[in-house]
């Protein structure tokens, strides 16, 4: 086929041989958390429209019928110039039968990795935030983080006699227990 058929596709198309991965891996990336609480609340409540599949465009309208705001007050809001307060959030976040929190968690978890803590005989799944750089006993924190990315084992820093990653955060969902474990 042609470079330049409409019919071909993307592999056989010679100019997009390479660049696929590099579209594929740029996608998946985690995005950048914005600085300052007006713009982090409004790339929150972004992502809690997208995710119920309001485009762009037509976000702004949401924010004004819901808020009873103008379309230029409302395009404040949605672009962090003027401030969303927690009842705007919340208002806008029941529209679309969610919580303040379930608005907010993009901004909560973003830079956390998967983790396991291990509390004496207990190994909980959870999400860690870690401080940059390795630590050397004494540490700072409560929870220090042993292993890799991806493999990281989340215990109390009290009796750990080597360096370790400080724990940040440490964000654990509630898992309701199944009937086999009974």
């Amino acid at each position: 086929m042609d470079a330049l058929d409409p019919g071909a596709s993307h592999e056989e198309r010679p100019h997009n041989r390479a660049p696929l991965p590099l579209i594929y891996m740029a996608k998946n990336q985690t995005p950048e958390v914005p600085e300052g609480a007006s713009e982090i609340t409004a790339w929150c409540l972004r992502a809690l429209l997208a995710r119920h599949g309001v485009p762009k465009h037509k976000q702004w309208s949401i924010v004004a019928k819901t808020l009873e705001l103008s379309r230029s007050q409302s395009n404040r809001k949605l672009t962090g110039k003027q401030p969303l307060t927690p009842p705007e959030v919340e208002q806008i976040a029941r529209r679309f039968g969610e919580t303040f929190l379930q608005v907010m968690e993009p901004a909560l978890m973003a830079g956390t990795e998967p983790a396991l803590l291990v509390v004496d005989s207990a190994r909980l799944p959870c999400k860690v935030r870690l401080r940059p750089g390795e630590a050397l006993p004494p540490f700072a924190a409560r929870y220090v983080a042993l292993g890799a990315p991806g493999q990281w084992v989340v215990v109390s820093s009290s009796g750990i006699t080597m360096a370790a990653r400080e724990v940040d955060l440490l964000l654990m969902q509630h898992q309701p227990s199944s009937p086999e474990s009974i």
